[in-house]
């Protein structure tokens, strides 16, 4: 029966529980204990557990035993044969402290072993008013079969705590290794972000200077040009930040997707060597996506550039499509994303291949095997952000020598609509005299905006964050307020929600750096607001104004 008890018992405590439930049926002692040596230190024993009416009170006070200096734990340890003391408070080979403190009268220390060591000691015994109760010939022969039974539970739960231990030391260090990992791939963002705009504020400084330095007309005209220029590569390489981390505001509607393959050889044709061909393959009456339209001819523009680089010596790229039905089972490594139907972008090449150290960090940012001013590392990682913002996911196979392939998943939409037209080219902003409050705690920021909009005629005054905000329209009446979204004191979206302090129905136009979580996009009362994302150029900005005004 007690083995069969022991069978079920995952830790020390339904061990001991078991002895002393054993113990107290056929012997009558209500008390029972299992000490252990230490793994690493032999020269104490551990008090794994024990049962009774005093386990709390000897846990606490008691937790190990020393070796060294108990004549009791000595004699058991070399005589591997159970030790009997009748009375404690009269034995002299007992703890005379661990007595006085806990109480002791009759001791039994039984011995357990394993196979190739000792493992520590059973013990049962009395305490306090109980009075010495010395086991029979008979108790000690049943003590000793219990033991035997208890040290194979206790080895089998041991091994199962070592288990148990060495699955929490692995995973801490799968956590220490994942946070170096991250800290290497912040570093390679830092220094990409500082070498990529440390390049372009060289060229905005020099031209700065030389615009400052005076000269022709046509000089001046040229420099303002290049000021320009790294101005939008700066918000290029900003967007791409953005995209990996999901931040980048996207417009979905339904999207061919064999018109995207198409759109996306014809601008690959203009970077592509003779050497290289590119074929496209697309079912029949594929469904479409729905997808940002920029951000897919991104995502395909990226892969076929890579494409294009793994073929120095010619070759030949693949973009195909095609329709496939996925189910829970087929999207275990993409949790996000939804069962069903599922449009396959393909871009295949038969270049270099890559390597599997190459494949395993190849989607970290500013990771690159190419060479100086060949790429910031950025493309891979801004893809796998937009195939998941999609609610797709990318899949790669690559074999050095024999190519790479990449599947981009994307879920498939109605086959309504089809891609937009191309915009029509805006028309000029108008100008206006309303009343606008500017709320922004970047001074130059503040400073740019107020001159913008003081030539299109606006009244316009300033705040540098929310709460500033809130006071002046206790003040006076505003048209229409421009809110930075991340402020100190009050945040933007703050400023809006405070009560009775902005009008009833204020016409707000938010900024901020990046795109806010869409549940910020969503006014306070329900309603949808409108947001612009900075960089803003004046012209960006006046049409904002106007649009928000009219509204």
């Amino acid at each position: 029966r007690f083995a069969r008890e022991l069978q079920s018992a995952q830790t020390y405590r339904e061990a001991t529980d078991a002895a002393q439930r054993e113990t107290a049926r056929s012997i009558g002692y209500r008390h029972a204990w299992i000490l252990a040596f230490d793994v690493e230190d032999d020269s104490h024993l551990r008090l794994l557990s024990m049962s009774g009416p005093l386990a709390a009170t000897t846990l606490e006070r008691a937790p190990s035993v020393p070796v060294e200096g108990d004549a009791l734990i000595r004699e058991m340890v070399a005589t591997r044969a159970p030790v009997v003391v009748t009375d404690a408070r009269t034995d002299p080979r007992v703890n005379r402290q661990l007595v006085r403190l806990l109480g002791f009268r009759t001791i039994v220390n039984v011995p357990l072993s394993l196979p190739d060591r000792p493992f520590g000691v059973f013990g049962v015994g009395t305490f306090g008013d109980e009075g010495p109760k010395p086991p029979t010939p008979v108790d000690l022969a049943r003590l000793a079969a219990m033991a035997g039974h208890l040290a194979a539970a206790l080895a089998r739960v041991r091994l199962e705590e070592e288990r148990r231990e060495a699955e929490r030391r692995h995973d801490e260090l799968e956590e220490q290794l994942r946070r170096l990992r991250r800290l290497e791939t912040w570093g390679l963002v830092a220094g990409g972000v500082a070498h990529d705009f440390n390049n372009l504020l060289t060229v905005i400084l020099g031209a700065a200077h030389l615009l400052d330095e005076g000269g022709a007309p046509e000089d001046a005209a040229t420099e303002v040009r290049r000021i320009r220029d790294a101005a939008e590569r700066g918000r290029a390489l900003t967007a791409k930040l953005l995209a990996i981390g999901g931040r980048q505001p996207a417009a979905f509607r339904p999207v061919d997707p064999a018109a995207r393959l198409a759109a996306a050889r014809e601008r690959l044709a203009r970077v592509i060597p003779p050497s290289v061909t590119v074929v496209i393959r697309a079912e029949p009456s594929l469904p479409h996506i729905a997808a940002d339209l920029a951000q897919v001819d991104q995502l395909l523009m990226n892969l076929s550039l890579n494409a294009r680089d793994a073929l120095p010596r010619g070759g030949r790229i693949t973009l195909s499509a095609d329709v496939a039905d996925l189910g829970a089972e087929d999207l275990a490594d993409a949790p996000w994303a939804t069962p069903g139907r599922f449009v396959r972008l393909t871009v295949e090449d038969d270049g270099e291949g890559m390597t599997p150290d190459v494949l395993e960090r190849m989607f970290e940012p500013f990771f690159t095997t190419k060479g100086p001013d060949r790429g910031a590392g950025l493309g891979l990682a801004v893809t796998r952000g937009i195939a998941r913002r999609h609610g797709g996911f990318l899949r790669v196979r690559s074999e050095l020598g024999r190519g790479s392939c990449f599947e981009t998943w994307l879920p498939a939409a109605s086959p309504a609509g089809g891609d937009p037209a191309p915009a029509a080219e805006a028309p000029r902003a108008r100008r206006g005299r309303e009343r606008i409050l500017v709320v922004d705690d970047e001074s130059a920021v503040r400073e740019l905006f107020t001159r913008v909009l003081r030539r299109a005629g606006y009244v316009v005054a300033t705040s540098e964050d929310g709460r500033a905000a809130v006071d002046a329209a206790r003040r006076e009446d505003f048209d229409l307020f421009l809110l930075d979204v991340l402020m100190p004191r009050l945040d933007g979206f703050g400023a809006y929600a405070e009560p009775r302090t902005l009008k009833v129905d204020p016409r707000v136009l938010f900024l901020s750096g990046y795109a806010p979580d869409e549940s910020g996009l969503k006014a306070i009362d329900g309603r949808r607001v409108r947001h612009l994302s900075k960089p803003v150029s004046p012209a960006e900005l006046l049409r904002a104004v106007r649009d928000a005004l009219d509204a």
